[in-house]
């Protein structure tokens, strides 16, 4: 007969393993025979009749009784030649970044956000990630907190926090990685 702390001692690996196995390949892992448990007794007597084996339920398709409504239109891109939209060509002109701040025109030390389109090609796309920041070159800093990029549905972003806090140049940089390319795009403003 075994103790209660040897019994604790096989039944602990034996549940740890059962956590495991069944999960990933089902109750089969922790039969002996290697196949799967049956959930009926197999009848010891030899005269005793087989269980009858389950039907497999036929389930037929149901009636469509309205037509199937149609695939939604995508939506329509916003006209990028409308002049609230700013166009910026990357450095290389692999993408123009067509970009327009809420509220406008940029504010002087107050927060606000940007919708941006990444057009390649003209058609707008999602990459790895996108950070966009300012920059004052003629004071050697940038901006006092750092902007977050939210892709939208619509195929935008929204980059929110940002704040250009002293007036004078400013350059408001795009920097775009796609896989394990990088480029930027810079526009050069005045704040005033």
């Amino acid at each position: 007969m075994m103790g209660r702390p040897m019994l604790r001692r096989i039944s602990l690996p034996l549940a740890l393993a059962a956590l495991f196995l069944v999960p990933m390949f089902g109750p089969a892992a922790l039969c002996s025979c290697g196949g799967p448990a049956s959930p009926e007794p197999v009848p010891t007597d030899p005269g005793a009749p087989a269980p009858a084996a389950a039907a497999e339920p036929s389930v037929a398709p149901a009636p469509v009784s309205e037509p199937l409504p149609a695939a939604a239109e995508p939506a329509a891109l916003p006209d990028f030649s409308d002049p609230s939209f700013t166009r910026t060509t990357s450095a290389t002109g692999r993408f123009v970044v067509a970009w327009r701040p809420t509220p406008a025109p940029i504010p002087r030390n107050e927060e606000f956000t940007l919708e941006v389109w990444l057009l390649f090609d003209d058609k707008p796309r999602h990459v790895t990630q996108l950070a966009v920041s300012g920059w004052m070159p003629d004071h050697g800093h940038g901006m006092l907190r750092t902007a977050r990029a939210e892709p939208q549905a619509d195929g935008s972003y929204r980059i929110a926090d940002m704040l250009l806090h002293m007036r004078g140049h400013w350059l408001v940089i795009f920097d775009v990685l796609e896989g394990n390319l990088s480029e930027r795009a810079e526009h050069s403003l005045e704040l005033r």
